[in-house]
């Protein structure tokens, strides 16, 4: 990643229809940097970074929790995947930008929850084992006592990496996989009835995995946006470039806009993280767009079907030279317009953008922990933006 400290300005026009159709022309000012490394966990001298860790804010504290890396061997040079239980905390009231590593642990090693913040608590959401998908649901809080974690209802079905979003008092949960694959499920809680009883909404109208999940207002009322997203039927992973909207009162899924890149060509994305913004819009930050990812998985496919042994050793060179010289994911920036449909593209920052972890914002500043800047590479650093609306 660049220097901390390395940041950009980028300013662009929103234009906000009030109640009363009166147009008004406001301006939105992001301002990158990177700020915050993660400190060692135990048993390290370097803390490589996490992936899928749970993300949140509880009382004022920034929380990560968990997550997976591969310390200091790639995946394709015989790296194996290392799932974690390590739990760290930053004050934000108190602005120093530093972590603590907490004494308290998760109850299991765990990765790719789907993960969100409501009524002071983080919740996390199924994830990841060593043995594959998860069902399990706990709270982590953070108390004048220190952290509190509690174990709450499983979900009915083994889910990673879904996404979660909150809408009043109840938590939505879309997509992830379970061990069959790509999974369509909605599934809802109320977090004021306990324990949690979850059931089973509409399903997507496509099963999918690493999707965007973030609820924000219409126009009319607050919904469900399942944003892009990944699922694998065949030798590769088809990308989607759609934007779904759950209506809740309606209890229906509709179209509400669809991912383009140059020349309006629609652009699959997986993986990234986002925002809401003013009670209309969702900032889209980063992901995979899937063209390095679908060329990997061809050479897999090619690797695993070839006979000749000098052949094999000749794609799996070419594979692993596409993954090592990986330029990182994209850095643009989206802006959804959540009563309209309509996405236009932002300026593009110059930080690397961490895949595979999960956006917050505390007051005017959008905070992205760790997660992965190249194929079986994290950061364990914080890409930071502070906004400001005028």
């Amino acid at each position: 990643m660049k220097a901390t400290g390395a940041y950009n300005i980028v300013l662009l026009l929103i234009i906000f229809m009030p109640m009363n159709g009166i147009m008004a022309q406001n301006d939105l000012t992001l301002r990158w940097k990177t700020v915050a490394s993660l400190p060692a966990g135990a048993g390290q001298k370097v803390q490589p970074g996490l992936a899928g860790a749970i993300i949140g804010i509880s009382n004022e504290n920034l929380i990560l929790a968990g997550g997976a890396n591969f310390g200091d061997t790639l995946p394709w040079k015989g790296g194996i995947k290392k799932y974690h239980d390590e739990i760290f905390l930053m004050n934000l009231h108190k602005g120093s930008g530093r972590w603590e590593l907490l004494e308290t642990r998760l109850p299991a090693n765990l990765a790719y929850s789907a993960c969100t913040s409501i009524g002071g608590s983080v919740i996390s959401i199924g994830g990841e084992g060593q043995a594959g998908p998860l069902a399990d649901v706990f709270t982590l809080t953070w108390t004048p006592d220190g952290l509190l974690i509690e174990t709450e209802t499983p979900l009915p079905e083994k889910l990673a990496p879904a996404g979660a979003a909150v809408i009043g008092n109840k938590i939505y949960v879309a997509g992830g996989y379970n061990p069959e694959g790509a999974s369509g499920s909605l599934w809802c809680a109320d977090a004021g009835s306990k324990p949690l009883n979850w059931q089973k909404l509409p399903s997507l109208p496509s099963p999918l995995s690493h999707a965007l999940v973030i609820a924000q207002n219409d126009g009319k009322e607050n919904c469900l946006f399942v944003i892009g997203g990944r699922n694998k039927s065949g030798t590769t992973s088809t990308f989607y470039s759609t934007v779904w909207k759950y209506v809740p009162s309606r209890q229906r899924w509709e179209p509400s806009g669809e991912l383009t890149g140059a020349g309006y060509v629609p652009m699959g994305l997986s993986a990234g993280t986002g925002v809401p913004v003013a009670n209309r819009y969702i900032l889209i930050i980063g992901g995979d767009i899937g063209k390095i990812f679908n060329q990997t998985e061809e050479l897999i496919a090619r690797i695993a079907g070839e006979q000749d042994p000098s052949e094999k050793e000749k794609l799996t060179a070419e594979k692993n030279t596409l993954l090592e010289n990986h330029p990182g994911f994209t850095k643009q920036v989206l802006l959804l317009d959540c009563q309209t449909g309509l996405i236009r593209r932002l300026p593009d920052t110059k930080l690397m953008l961490p895949v595979t972890t999960t956006a917050v914002i505390h007051e005017d500043r959008i905070l992205i922990p760790s997660g992965e800047i190249r194929p079986g590479v994290r950061t364990p650093q914080v890409v930071s933006a502070t906004f400001r609306i005028r």
